[in-house]
Order: structure tokens, then C-alpha cells, then sequence
């Protein structure tokens, strides 16, 4: 190589350099910022903040301890029986409250042998028979 073209290249290298030191790099100020903040941590705190950044940056977690079977299966029950009550709970609540809506709405249901608009019949058909209540036919009395 020659002489000019070293002096070229270092030329370059060096205007690539002032122009990155000219420039304000964020990414720099927020990795210095963080390790400010670390800085005044205690040590397990730095230790956890510094794995909880390496997590954040893609690295992969620890696994979590070695337990004893039984342990583990007594601490999985325990959370299904915490997960079943808080469930029972709100199916009271919910219940109370569909309860009351389904009280409202029974209230609303009629009778599928009332006829609209029509003098109404006493009695009940079933199958081409009438069947008439006592209770019926006394209030059929009153009304006329």
C-alpha cells in the first residue's frame, strides 16, 4: 500500500471518530445512569438488579431451587385450594347477583296458555280436555 493511501484511511478513521464524539449517545447515558444507580445499592441489591438488567438484555434466568417432591405437591395443592375458594367466592357473589335478576325476571314470565286480547279461558287443555280449577271457577264468579 502506499503512502497516500494510509493517510487516507487514517484521515477517515479519525473524522469517523470526532463526528461519533460530537454526538450525544443514549444509549451510553442510560447503560451510565443504571450503573449509577446500582452504585448506591447494598450487594445483594446490586447483585439482583444487576441479574434482573442481564434478563432484560435477553440472557436467560435461573432456574429456582431444588425442592422436595412432597413439598412441592403439598405447595401445589395448597395454591388449587386458594384458587377454589377465591372461585367459590365470586360464583356467591355472582350467584346472589343472577339471583336477583332471575327473581325479576321470573316475575316477567307468563303463563303459555293466557291468549292476548281475548276474553280469557278458564281452565287449562291438555291433550283436547279441560281441566278447571275450584280456585278458577270462584274467581270467574267474582269478576262478573
Amino acid at each position: 500500500m502506499s503512502w497516500k493511501l494510509k493517510k487516507t484511511y487514517r484521515e477517515t478513521i479519525d473524522k469517523l471518530e470526532t463526528n461519533k464524539s460530537n454526538e450525544f449517545d443514549f444509549e451510553k447515558a442510560r447503560h451510565e445512569v443504571f450503573k449509577f444507580g446500582i452504585s448506591g445499592l447494598s450487594h445483594t441489591d446490586k447483585r439482583e438488579a444487576k441479574i434482573a438488567h442481564a434478563i432484560s438484555l435477553g440472557a436467560v434466568a435461573r432456574k429456582g431451587k431444588n425442592k422436595n417432591y412432597k413439598q412441592l405437591t403439598e405447595e401445589r395443592k395448597a395454591e388449587k385450594r386458594k384458587q377454589n375458594e377465591d372461585k367459590e367466592q365470586q360464583s356467591t357473589q355472582m350467584s346472589h347477583k343472577t339471583s336477583i335478576y332471575k327473581k325479576k325476571k321470573l316475575k316477567s314470565t307468563k303463563n303459555p296458555n293466557d291468549v292476548k286480547g281475548f276474553d280469557y279461558q278458564i281452565g287449562k287443555y291438555r291433550n283436547g280436555v279441560q281441566f278447571v280449577d275450584k280456585k278458577q271457577i270462584k274467581s270467574s264468579r267474582r269478576k262478573k
